[in-house]
């Protein structure tokens, strides 16, 4: 009766573990992405996805990003801007139509090769239970420690850094517990820009910014010099004034 307690934690915890374990495994190809130091060509041709059969969230869509373009998705709510983004990392692959990368369906990419080059800033990531520099680096030993001290100046964590005692190896709790929201944020937006990818997919990465790290973040991005395709989701018109093409998508009817 008195580990009772633990016996349901086991329990609890071997159902978790088994919603994991049944999952499909995930598709990938056998392609590796080729080295190289420009920017994605991103190619979608008549492509069509729902998350379920009777709902297409994005129907017969087709545009081409060139390499090394700045691009902002616009669209109402439930257009299907988050879900372009998503179908560009491989995430889905049960989709009509294709999608091309450097005149590749994406389908045949090794899909860790792939995402190794592409920086991914989704609502939906969060903080995993881990060091601050595994949050960060998420496991690669060949990212500059000099590179993510500069990023976190631009996005406004030198002071957060300064504060820890254990620094780069300070122990953070799941889903980023105690921390603020606007902390979360910005170490998410610096995981998503480290290394220096060659596609850079993200969704509203300036809300919530405060002004300052807001305008170094854009410039960053919109940056000529820098070598990268990136496709921003966001509804902010300033923005995509000044981004190099705009594509706005309408809801499915």
């Amino acid at each position: 009766i008195n580990n009772l307690d633990s016996v349901y934690d086991v329990l609890t915890s071997v159902e978790k573990i088994g919603k994991i374990t049944d999952k499909p495994i995930e598709h990938s190809g056998s392609l590796a992405i080729k080295e190289g130091e420009t920017g994605y060509e991103i190619e979608m041709v008549d492509v069509s996805f729902g998350y379920d059969e009777n709902k297409k969230i994005i129907n017969n869509l087709s545009l081409k990003i060139e390499p090394g373009e700045k691009v902002c998705i616009m669209g109402a709510e439930g257009s299907g801007k988050s879900t372009l983004l998503k179908l560009l990392t491989g995430s889905y692959t049960e989709f009509g139509g294709n999608i091309l990368v450097n005149k590749i369906p994406i389908k045949n990419y090794d899909i860790q090769s792939l995402r190794s080059h592409t920086g991914i800033f989704l609502s939906q990531q969060d903080i995993f239970q881990g060091s601050l520099e595994e949050n960060i680096t998420m496991g690669n030993k060949d990212i500059d420690r000099t590179e993510v001290i500069d990023l976190f100046e631009k996005v406004g964590l030198s002071n957060f850094l300064h504060s820890l005692k254990d620094g780069f190896d300070t122990q953070l709790d799941p889903t980023g517990h105690r921390l603020s929201k606007n902390v979360i944020h910005k170490l998410l937006l610096v995981r998503a820009l480290v290394n220096e990818p060659r596609l850079l997919l993200m969704e509203d990465p300036l809300a919530g910014l405060e002004e300052t790290y807001s305008q170094q973040i854009q410039k960053l991005l919109l940056d000529k010099k820098n070598p990268a395709t990136v496709i921003i989701s966001t509804n902010d018109e300033n923005f995509a004034r000044l981004c190099d093409k705009t594509i706005r998508i309408n809801p499915t009817v």
